[in-house]
């Protein structure tokens, strides 16, 4: 997925020895409180202090504190996670459950020695992943710092980002086990799920299911998150802390992301929320996350034009474009031009990393914008310029995605599978009006045509090479159907496009997307059966695309591709129509995640 926008982060831990200012924030915030607070009934600050620093959450000075060399030492699980920890020295239920949490999460890992020495060897990606969360924020402490802490004493949500960190650096292959137990013994409880320590592991699991490809699970885990944070009031105090407002913008903008992804609704408007940055005298504020807040508070309005029911979406459309245009003025032209070459430092690679990120986001949301216009009036003359603006920014995000996604000596800069299938939903974009909705615009000319083309075999190449990796099931989805899509608009001499026939594919949280050739159209096609489609046809219309050879591998003319989904609905055409055109739009909206088996076409042949 696009870095930049929400991850997990260094905790600063409650210290149990009095309230800290997002706990009063937290109680302060809670209106059912504040009925104590009269003539007659009030609450005594120090049985509210003793309340919140005395429970759950903290040892008791009795209790036997078990480290992880003693957990490892005495209990081993033979490459199984734990479901049941071993007894913890006895004391009250709270300090039982405490400790039950912190030695079932302690014994997913080995001793801290090895954990230490396992994820340092992956260079610097503790702190890649800080920046994916935060930018140029400062750390306030070392990965050796907050693990040693973690290992010790930390919080069960703490101890649950350190088993997220390690499965993702040493075992990603099996990363499903190291979250289960992290969903088992911390985000499925409330009382840890609901802390600050517990709302940043929910940011690190969300980011965990991005990098492996399941948008729909990330966007689960943060808007989960973001409902317990405004139990918190954080969606109104955060800027009291650093540590709080680094949490809420990382959930706020990720939570926007992810909706504009998904194509549904974000979790909280922006009324209801604290909308300022909290000043930092150090300067770990940097514009680009001045940037990238911009960018998330404009992803909300373009959700809310998007699902609209009204006629007047063209006009807010160019009022948006405006705007976005001004964010975009934010950071010098020099910084939106793409690199030449990659740095060979680890520090500047990650700021290169972040800069790609930050603008393959800001492309991503004026493609949005500017899509539902070209797909529900494709032949509408003031339209024109939103199908120019789309395609565009399509082209835009794709030259991002390859830097991001292209494999340089076996390594990728950026290694979220969700960042494959935003780089798919571009190269669909781009097919679509190559083969669609902008084949007769005045706008086109061969000499883009031809760069288009490049672009789309750049990203085949890519797709190719990223699917033979060991977690490659996103990339490998994304190979096959640009590969069938290829096969059906390819030229005439490839055996499978002689025929007059229909293809369907489904694209998880995109639309459907149908293949013509031949004359039949829409409306007249019949009911379409499915199939699927192998053999050499499609391998030989891949090879002819790559070789470059355009006498052979454009498409003909008789080649359409139509889009049926939420965002060729036209809302305004008829206002008795609104309610059950969203419906529609909705119902028809493919909702399986990307790892799934989601190449599903249907098929009907013409005379």
């Amino acid at each position: 997925m696009v870095d930049g926008l929400a991850d997990g982060t260094l905790a600063q831990p409650s210290t149990g020895k009095g309230l800290t200012d997002l706990d009063i924030v937290a109680r302060e915030t809670v209106p059912l409180m504040s009925m104590f607070d009269n003539a007659i009934l009030s609450r005594s600050t120090s049985d509210t202090t003793a309340q919140f620093t005395k429970g759950p959450c903290q040892l008791s000075s009795e209790a036997t504190k078990i480290s992880a060399e003693d957990v490892y030492q005495r209990c081993t699980h033979g490459g199984a996670l734990p479901d049941t920890p071993p007894t913890a020295a006895q004391g009250n239920g709270a300090d039982d459950k405490y400790h039950r949490a912190r030695s079932a999460l302690l014994l997913a890992m080995p001793p801290l020695s090895t954990t230490l020495r396992l994820i340092h060897g992956k260079g610097r990606w503790w702190e890649q992943w800080q920046q994916k969360a935060f930018g140029t924020a400062k750390q306030t402490e070392s990965f050796s710092q907050f693990a040693d802490r973690a290992y010790r004493n930390g919080h069960p949500a703490e101890v649950g980002q350190l088993v997220i960190a390690y499965g993702m650096t040493t075992d990603a292959s099996n990363i499903s086990r190291y979250l289960g137990v992290v969903q088992h013994w911390v985000i499925s409880d409330d009382e840890y799920a609901s802390s600050l320590e517990g709302i940043e592991c929910m940011l690190l699991q969300g980011k965990c299911f991005a990098d492996i490809g399941q948008p729909q699970r990330c966007w689960s885990a943060w808007r989960r998150a973001i409902l317990y944070a405004e139990l918190r009031g954080l969606h109104r105090n955060h800027s009291t802390t650093d540590y709080g407002d680094r949490i809420w913008w990382s959930l706020f903008l990720g939570d926007r992301f992810t909706s504009l992804l998904l194509g549904v609704p974000y979790g909280i408007s922006d009324q209801f929320c604290d909308l300022r940055v909290r000043e930092d005298t150090s300067g770990s504020y940097s514009t680009q996350q001045q940037l990238q807040v911009q960018i998330g508070l404009a992803i909300g309005r373009v959700i809310d034009n998007i699902h609209s029911a009204t006629a007047d979406a063209a006009p807010k459309a160019m009022i948006l474009e405006h705007e976005l245009e001004q964010i975009a003025s934010l950071m010098p032209p020099s910084w939106w031009d793409l690199p030449s070459t990659l740095p060979n430092t680890d520090e500047a690679m990650m700021g290169v990393r972040l800069r790609l990120s930050l603008q393959l986001c800001f492309y991503h949301v004026k493609t949005y914008l500017h899509l539902p216009l070209m797909l529900r009036y494709p032949n509408d003359p003031p339209c024109e310029y939103s199908t120019k603006v789309c395609l565009r920014s399509a082209r835009q995000m794709l030259h991002r995605f390859l830097l991001l996604r292209r494999r340089r000596l076996g390594a990728v800069l950026d290694e979220c599978q969700t960042t494959d299938f935003i780089g798919f939903t571009a190269a669909i974009i781009l097919i679509l009006g190559l083969f669609g909705y902008n084949r007769d615009s005045h706008f086109r000319n061969g000499w883009q045509d031809s760069e288009d083309y490049q672009i789309l075999r750049e990203s085949l190449q890519v797709f190719k090479d990223n699917s033979m990796a060991q977690e490659g099931r996103v990339a490998a989805r994304c190979f096959e159907s640009l590969q069938l899509i290829l096969s059906t608009v390819g030229p005439k001499s490839n055996p499978r496009a002689n025929s007059e026939r229909i293809l369907k594919l489904s694209i998880p949280f995109f639309g459907h997307i149908s293949v013509v050739r031949g004359n039949l159209r829409s409306d007249s096609r019949s009911d379409l059966q499915p199939a699927r489609h192998q053999g050499s046809g499609q391998d030989d219309a891949y090879e002819d695309f790559m070789a470059n050879n355009l006498g052979s591998a454009v498409p003909f003319e008789d080649a359409f591709i139509e889009y049926s989904g939420l965002y060729g609905t036209n809302f305004g055409a008829n206002d008795a129509l609104q309610d059950s055109l969203l419906l529609d739009a909705y119902t028809s909206m493919p909702w399986q995640d990307t790892n799934e088996d989601w190449v599903l076409w249907d098929t009907t042949t013409g005379n």
